[in-house]
């Protein structure tokens, strides 16, 4: 399809992330879009010869652009946010979730620690034309489902950075609404999880300990963990109970047929910024039980289950309970249709780009 909006986009992001490749596919309907991709590395050589590559990348291609547009705040949005400001171009940072949080009991989030990233995540927050959060959360919520003491943690831009608040539009995750959808599949009497586990921090991040020990009271049951990677496959695997099957990373395809052959989907995270395989498996049908933090109590409403505290017990008997009573699987797909009616990220992203 040829462009129907005139100029070039110079979009940014870093390692393997889905989301930005959605992007850059969702754009390239419209714009000509220049990619600048940080290849994270392992080794500590490996990375500054990786970011040195990216940044003259960015130096190269955002002379032609008309708009820079950078996924994730982190290291790799500094130089081309800079860079758009000497030379009076426009600059989007896509917010995720990370880039806009402190979870002191996981020591998680840029604006947990004060070290050089949070100094200069700060200074390219202000410089940034616009600042996009995949949900109203990451602009300012309050998560005491993280906090071992039940008092909170502050969650969100304006939380930490008020001044912030004229420069902040919210757009959220495109969802292909016909990929992620239930018929003609039908159900077992299973629970499932997923998520990318590439680390330990991210293994008990995503509530996966809890779903475990969940598991091991409950061995009547069978859970599906899936998404890890193969290190972690391998460092986990040995230690799981009978009743749970793990997986590694999987195509679209087999996230979705895992989604349709599951009942009860399962995501008891500390933190998110927005739950995508929340959306994508209610839009398969699956019955929903999640932590208590971002927009899931309002997405699920009455046709899912909202865990207040990470508690063992609590996510047993909800398990129990999702099991024992059936709820119709196009309900819980209208309830993502009924949010997100009207919210368009294809859109939305064009009109900021466009200035509108």
């Amino acid at each position: 399809m040829e462009p129907t909006e005139s100029g070039t986009v110079l979009y940014c992001y870093a390692g393997h992330s889905i989301f930005g490749k959605i992007d850059i596919a969702m754009l390239s309907d419209t714009y000509d879009v220049r990619v600048a991709h940080f290849d994270i590395k392992q080794t500590f050589q490996e990375k500054i010869r990786s970011f040195m590559r990216y940044n003259l990348s960015v130096t190269r291609k955002i002379f032609d652009s008309k708009t820079v547009i950078i996924n994730f705040g982190s290291w790799h949005t500094i130089w081309p946010v800079m860079m758009a400001k000497l030379l009076r171009k426009k600059s989007i940072i896509l917010i995720g979730g990370f880039d806009a949080m402190s979870v002191p009991s996981l020591e998680y989030g840029v604006f947990y620690k004060k070290n050089i990233l949070q100094r200069l995540l700060r200074m390219t927050y202000r410089t940034t034309t616009w600042l996009c959060p995949v949900s109203d959360a990451l602009v300012r919520s309050f998560n005491t489902y993280a906090d071992p003491n039940h008092q909170g943690y502050k969650t969100g831009l304006l939380n930490f950075m008020p001044e912030l608040a004229s420069k902040i539009r919210v757009i959220p995750s495109k969802i292909d609404y016909e990929f992620w959808n239930f018929k003609p599949f039908t159900y077992r009497n299973d629970i499932l999880a997923l998520a990318y586990v590439y680390d330990p921090r991210t293994y008990i991040l995503k509530g996966f300990d809890i779903i475990v020990a969940c598991a091991q009271m409950m061995p009547e049951y069978k859970f599906t963990l899936a998404g890890f990677s193969p290190e972690m496959l391998e460092r986990y695997q040995p230690s799981m109970p009978n009743n749970i099957k793990l997986h590694g990373l999987l195509t679209p395809e087999q996230v979705r047929t895992l989604y349709c052959h599951h009942k009860v989907y399962l995501l008891p995270s500390m933190t998110e910024g927005i739950g995508n395989t929340l959306l994508e498996a209610m839009l398969c049908g699956c019955t929903p039980i999640a932590s208590d933090i971002s927009i899931f109590r309002e997405l699920t409403g009455d046709q899912g289950y909202i865990l207040p505290y990470r508690d063992v017990d609590m996510l047993g008997d909800m398990i129990g309970h999702a099991l024992t009573f059936t709820r119709n699987p196009d309900k819980v797909r209208q309830r993502v249709l009924d949010y997100f009616a009207g919210k368009d990220r294809k859109e939305m992203l064009i009109n900021v780009i466009e200035g509108r």
